[in-house]
């Protein structure tokens, strides 16, 4: 097996939590589950939690950091992010007591074995973020999601790397078309600062050289708004049109999925 893995426990509105692993140190990206959660899906993708290295985290909404407080002081983490994150988590953490380290675009940071360089990307909320994750042997994981467009850094960030998890959010006439969401959160994730639609995730990846990336993660995905098998179908049309000969993976709502980075 690899020594470099990527787990994704969770990826969806109803919490995220990827896991890049490497010699067996874990780096967790975002923590939206409940701890119990959590560390159930840990144990089904046979990962210690104890390995775990520290946290980094794209954004404060919920779903991506409900579960960070605990989590950091259960198992005396700390935790990296944009200062106005950095505040949001200090002052909603309650009782518990944990470790903020601040973070600021395009500076990278060493954590453990990886290195960490995050990027602004497009979304409603305290300086979003995206990361590149140096592995030890050299090669890029990029993680891209909530961002509502692919501005030329993200696509640079993209171009760089050997491994891409980046959002397919929503199949913009399924959103349309849906009656339970109204007009105004329509417009929000089809905005500049929403979610990335699926034409405009494959746009992006068209638009690549494919001279290094090996493997492609579709995350994100809209349970109503969205379905694997309409991203699998764009997927394979969109790289019939390219030189890409990796491989390309759902990322589910409710994981864990691991994914060999070799």
């Amino acid at each position: 097996m690899s020594d470099n893995l990527l787990h994704i426990l969770s990826s969806g509105s109803k919490g995220n939590a990827v896991i890049v692993e490497s010699d067996g140190e874990l780096l967790l990206i975002d923590q939206g589950l409940s701890l119990k959660c959590f560390t159930g899906r840990c144990a089904a993708a046979g990962i210690d939690p104890a390995r775990i290295v520290g946290i980094v985290i794209t954004h404060e909404h919920i779903d991506h950091v409900s579960g960070v407080p605990l989590t950091a002081h259960r198992l005396h983490l700390p935790v990296y992010a944009a200062p106005a994150v950095a505040a949001y988590l200090a002052e909603s953490g309650g009782r518990y007591e944990f470790e903020t380290r601040e973070i600021a675009p395009l500076r990278p940071v060493a954590i453990g074995p990886f290195t960490v360089e995050p990027f602004p990307v497009m979304h409603d909320a305290r300086d979003p973020y995206g990361f590149t994750v140096t592995l030890p042997n050299g090669e890029r994981l990029t993680l891209v999601t909530d961002t509502g467009i692919v501005t030329q850094r993200i696509f640079a960030q993209i171009a760089a790397s050997e491994y891409l998890v980046i959002e397919a959010n929503h199949d913009p006439g399924l959103l349309y078309r849906n009656p339970r969401y109204p007009a105004d959160l329509k417009q929000r994730i089809r905005g500049a600062q929403g979610h990335l639609s699926n034409e405009q995730c494959l746009e992006a990846l068209e638009r690549l050289p494919h001279d290094k990336l090996k493997k492609v993660i579709f995350a994100h995905l809209s349970e109503e708004n969205n379905s694997p098998e309409l991203v699998r179908h764009s997927a394979k049309e969109c790289f019939g049109r390219t030189r890409f000969t990796g491989e390309s993976f759902i990322a589910p709502q409710q994981g864990p999925l691991t994914i060999p980075l070799d």
